[in-house]
């Protein structure tokens, strides 16, 4: 009698412990998918307008995602003191609405990118800091940023369209 109430009670801890885990699961996929779909940064009502690229720069950002460049560098003025210097305004869901992938980064090894189209008075000076990031007259002698002179020209020139492009500038 003793043995078939401790099997009993064992049984309903496992059943216990499995409800547990698929209950879990249940409320982890359901967030999982109706959280993105009810923020509204994800909708047309996004503030913000989202960024238009030149054919040349859509190539060039192709070849920012293709190299990496998201793993220094955001794109993604954040609301706070340390980046008031960064933009005119904090960034808005909206300028990245049909951007796929989103470049936002994730870290700022390297500078952050939302305006460096306003830090360069050209393209062509965009395209000699990617041949020669530690050139001395870019006063950047310790940066560890890669040279991309090894790129071919037209991906060259492409990859500095698109940085120009990114402005904050209206």
């Amino acid at each position: 009698m003793a043995r078939d109430a401790r099997s009993s009670a064992g049984e309903v801890s496992v059943g216990l412990l499995v409800f547990g885990v698929l209950a879990l699961l249940a409320l982890g996929a359901s967030a999982t998918l109706l959280l993105p779909v009810s923020d509204p940064a994800n909708s047309a009502r996004a503030r913000g307008e989202p960024r238009n690229y030149s054919p040349v720069a859509l190539e060039g950002r192709q070849v920012y995602f293709r190299e990496g460049c998201a793993y220094c560098h955001t794109q993604l003025v954040r609301d706070t003191l340390a980046d008031s210097y960064l933009g005119p305004t904090p960034s808005q869901p909206g300028e990245y609405l049909g951007a796929v992938p989103v470049l936002a980064g994730a870290e700022r090894v390297g500078p952050d990118l939302s305006c460096v189209g306003d830090r360069f008075e050209k393209e062509d000076d965009i395209l000699a800091f990617l041949k020669n990031p530690r050139d001395p007259a870019f006063r950047r002698a310790a940066s560890i940023m890669p040279s991309y002179s090894w790129l071919p020209g037209t991906e060259l020139q492409a990859l500095a369209s698109y940085l120009k492009s990114l402005s904050c500038r209206k």
